[in-house]
């Protein structure tokens, strides 16, 4: 690479870190260059929250070194709720598949149905025709029980 693109490199990564607030660092042989055209080293500034005061650097070592759990009213953690929060929306989901499923189950079925309706025609030849079934199976029988 060439020497001012490692330099312009070094001084990104520099400008980068200073935005986010972090302690990123760079390689040695950015920093040799970087030290050359680079401003001073900048000293941490101090806050003051609630009469304590602390550097960025230590806030920020004491943010990153905590667990990312949250503690919630009842005692729950993020995760807990999460899981309550999924298993929510799953079953509101299911739900949801489930009644589309049975109501398009009901909407395709045809309201009219044309072997109903010849049904309906022929409903009176069956009860005749079953009126006469049962009239030769009661002769047969009784043509067989008087023949014993």
């Amino acid at each position: 690479m060439s020497e001012d693109r490692k330099a312009r490199l070094a001084e990104l990564r520099k400008n980068r870190a200073n935005n986010r607030g972090s302690s990123i660092k760079a390689s040695p042989e950015s920093q040799e260059e970087g030290s050359q055209d680079a401003s001073p080293p900048k000293t941490p500034t101090v806050l003051s929250n609630d009469d304590s005061q602390e550097t960025t650097e230590d806030k920020e070592e004491t943010v990153s070194s905590l667990p990312p759990t949250l503690e919630l009213t009842n005692g729950e953690t993020v995760e807990v709720v999460s899981q309550r929060i999924y298993n929510d929306i799953l079953n509101k989901v299911h739900n949801e598949a489930t009644s589309a499923f049975f109501e398009q189950e009901e909407s395709t079925k045809p309201k009219v149905s044309y072997t109903k309706d010849m049904k309906d025609d022929l409903q009176n030849y069956y009860h005749k025709a079953e009126i006469r079934t049962n009239r030769a199976i009661n002769k047969i029988i009784q043509d067989k029980l008087i023949q014993e």
